[in-house]
């Protein structure tokens, strides 16, 4: 505490960035942005599921459908659910939001910390500030969401692993993170094996060491299956893959796969034909390779509008009148899975190399919003196009200085979650990329700012 008290730069951007956060959630947010809001599309699943829990004793967000009771890991519940029993629901997401403000106050110093063990204090300085006032960080620690939290925990595990010491000690604290950032949000899982990747290149731990993280890993993890199997006698390792929503039950899914298996943009017009019943059903010829083919997209959809549990939800969303039977979800799904088997078989070149890239492409240069009125245009193209820059100068430094820890795992984190999301889930949401953005960014401003003054430097 004394070494930030005597850093009177560091206090000022700390206490700068702590004002300019609650501004954002006081006056900036309501007063600017017209879907303001301290929730998102899926903070309700959050929400939903304490309140469950509190009243019906049922861990749950919808029970109407029983995965709802393994869709949505505790830590974002429990965090909400605290300031739920302390301030009641209304006020409950403004006390989360000022949780997480202070907790990026904890983030900036780590920040600083980081790259003071790489660079000067200046630069450090530097990446902290534009850390604390990095316009996607504002915009999502007030959520009542993963996107914070998660990447709280990210910055939490790079510290602790570009400070670590070689003791038992570390090692569990170390495991207690991981699996903390694992039931924060699932993906984070991929820090486990960046961690031991890091270990092994940079610390000689013993094996007892190792064997003793992971025990203590694996028994931080256990009573997530074994209460999922309990409860269900099936197991569920993570969680379903419609989390419980019933809007994305196996019919949905099976739809969605097989869209983006052949659609590179967001196919909003397509999985609009579940709830807009007066629309005719057209896809492109080229994504089929015989009229029977057509004929089964045409059919399925047909069914799934009557029968298919997600469809007919969507419907009821759309304000739509309709009985959901749900009788039909399997055929419904195998049907999907036929026209994206067919569609990988007969078109490889497209499925595994053309519409990744090309969300790839979507990922780098994205300048759009879904929803227009989100925030005004014309800032919001200048900000994209900064993120695009930043993010490949960031991409550069870390290839220039691969041999400090922080730029390493930083890129290897980063390719990680582009492919996962590009090639694999092919869903492009920049709330997918946030954090990891984030990361790159601070690589990108270390390096401008190294450059920079070394010039300013040489040339007095």
């Amino acid at each position: 505490m004394s070494k930030i008290i005597n850093n009177k730069p560091l206090l000022i951007i700390l206490a700068a960035g702590f004002i300019f956060k609650l501004l954002y959630l006081f006056v900036i947010g309501p007063g600017v942005f017209e879907h303001w809001t301290l929730a998102t599309q899926d903070s309700h699943s959050y929400t939903n599921t304490f309140i469950n829990l509190v009243n019906n004793g049922t861990y749950t967000h919808d029970q109407r459908f029983i995965d709802a009771s393994y869709g949505r890991l505790p830590v974002v519940i429990f965090a909400w659910g605290i300031f739920y029993l302390l301030l009641g629901e209304a006020k409950a997401y403004i006390g989360l939001a000022l949780f997480q403000i202070i907790l990026d106050v904890i983030a900036t110093y780590l920040v600083y910390k980081i790259f003071l063990k790489l660079f000067s204090d200046r630069t450090a300085l530097i990446v902290s500030f534009v850390y604390a006032f990095f316009p996607l960080t504002l915009y999502f620690v007030v959520k009542t969401d993963t996107e914070y939290l998660s990447l709280f925990l990210i910055i939490l595990v790079l510290h602790k692993l570009i400070y670590f010491e070689n003791n038992l000690k570390n090692c569990l604290t170390l495991g207690f993170f991981l699996i903390l950032g694992f039931y924060i949000r699932e993906i984070l899982l991929i820090l486990i094996p960046l961690s031991v990747f890091y270990l092994w290149r940079n610390h000689q731990l013993s094996f007892s060491k190792y064997l003793g993280m992971f025990l203590f890993m694996l028994v931080l993890y256990l009573p997530w299956p074994v209460r999922n199997y309990m409860k269900s006698e099936r197991l569920i390792l993570i969680k379903p893959l419609s989390a419980g929503y019933a809007d994305y039950q196996r019919d949905m899914l099976g739809y969605m796969y097989w869209l983006y298996a052949w659609h590179n943009d967001q196919p909003d017009d397509y999985l609009a034909y579940a709830y807009k019943l007066d629309s005719e059903i057209i896809f492109p010829d080229e994504v089929f390779e015989t009229e029977t083919e057509k004929q089964l997209a045409i059919n399925t959809i047909q069914l799934a509008r009557k029968c298919g549990t997600s469809f007919v939800e969507w419907q009821r969303d759309a304000g739509v009148k309709g009985k959901c039977y749900g009788c039909y979800d399997r055929l419904i799904t195998r049907s999907f899975n036929i026209l994206k088997k067919s569609y990988k078989t007969n078109h490889p070149f497209n499925y595994y190399i053309k519409v990744p890239v090309c969300n790839l492409k979507k990922a780098f240069f994205k300048t759009s919003l879904t929803y227009k009125n989100m925030a005004p245009e014309i800032p919001f193209r200048i900000f994209m196009g900064l993120r695009c820059f930043l993010i490949f100068t960031g991409l550069f430094a870390c290839v220039v200085y691969w041999k400090k820890d922080y730029f390493k795992l930083s890129l290897i984190f980063f390719c990680s979650i582009y492919f996962l999301v590009t090639a694999l889930l092919r869903q492009v949401e920049i709330r997918y990329l946030f954090q990891v953005d984030v990361l790159i960014i601070l690589a990108a401003t270390a390096f401008i700012s190294e450059k920079f003054f070394r010039k300013r430097s040489e040339e007095s």
